[in-house]
């Protein structure tokens, strides 16, 4: 799944994951730092209480575990401050789609949708299911914006978005379909890539119906796209297998479909 080059999400990803080791590494400093200043402190209460009779004097007239504590306190504080400093942060340098803009661009149209909601919704009851969806859109706008696109809608039991490039769009789907199916939920997807009309924030245009009918026409658990994105991706290292051609309701013409396939996923990489 992941493009031979490196994009600006992949860097945001690794830089995060580094943040995260440095962040332990001084969660760790400062639990030792506590732990051993707690010893030497406890020591020198002890020794103050009830002082042993080999114990020099000076011992206890003078709080000696402070020259220790601030010494490597000035080390724990250069590593914190390091680590704040180091905390990456999310700028994309390319352009986004922000609610303000108006006119016809170019992006990738992505829908979702839970496969057999209503049944679930009846089989679980009403809190069970408002829980589950819940859980469902707190995950779509936390991997929409991850992966960098912009979340147009939820639709009750799914989610509209936009994003700069088919990889991105293929990456968050793939994301959002194995994170909801620790829940239980399997999710079907489909993606086209074109000229949509940005209308606030809201989307428009042929191009977000043809992804909405291909979304439709795919299995549960499948991403499934339309030969725009198939050829747009083309380099990357997503594979796709070929579904045929369909008709697409409300779409003239046949229309060639491609599911990405298990082997162009990041977790077959």
């Amino acid at each position: 799944m992941l493009t031979e080059m490196t994009t600006p999400t992949q860097e945001i990803e690794r830089a995060e994951r580094a943040h995260y080791r440095r962040k332990r590494w001084m969660i760790f400093h400062i639990g030792v730092y506590l732990v051993v200043n707690a010893f030497f402190v406890g020591t020198w209460l002890f020794l103050n209480i009830d002082p042993p009779a080999a114990v020099e004097p000076e011992a206890t007239e003078t709080f000696w575990p402070i020259w220790f504590a601030l010494a490597w306190g000035v080390l724990l504080g250069v590593h914190i401050f390091y680590v704040v400093a180091r905390k990456p942060r999310r700028v994309i340098s390319l352009p986004r789609v922000s609610g303000g803009q108006s006119g016809r661009v170019v992006r990738t149209v992505l829908f979702t949708d839970i496969v057999d909601s209503t049944r679930l919704a009846t089989e679980m009851g009403d809190r069970r299911w408002k829980d589950l969806l819940d859980r469902h859109d707190r995950a779509a706008r936390r991997l929409v914006e991850r992966f960098g696109g912009r979340l147009v809608k939820q639709t009750g039991d799914g989610l509209l978005a936009v994003f700069e490039t088919p990889g991105e769009g293929i990456e968050c789907a793939d994301a959002l379909q194995q994170e909801l199916r620790t829940d239980g939920l399997e999710v079907r997807a489909g993606l086209h890539a074109g000229e949509v009309d940005l209308r606030g924030r809201d989307v428009g245009g042929i191009g977000v119906h043809i992804a909405s009918r291909v979304m439709s026409a795919a299995a549960p658990g499948e991403i499934l796209v339309s030969r725009t994105v198939r050829d747009l991706a083309s380099g990357s290292q997503i594979s796709f297998e070929d579904r045929g051609a369909h008709e697409l309701k409300g779409i003239g013409g046949d229309w060639q479909l491609f599911a990405v396939s298990s082997s162009g996923r990041p977790d077959a990489q």
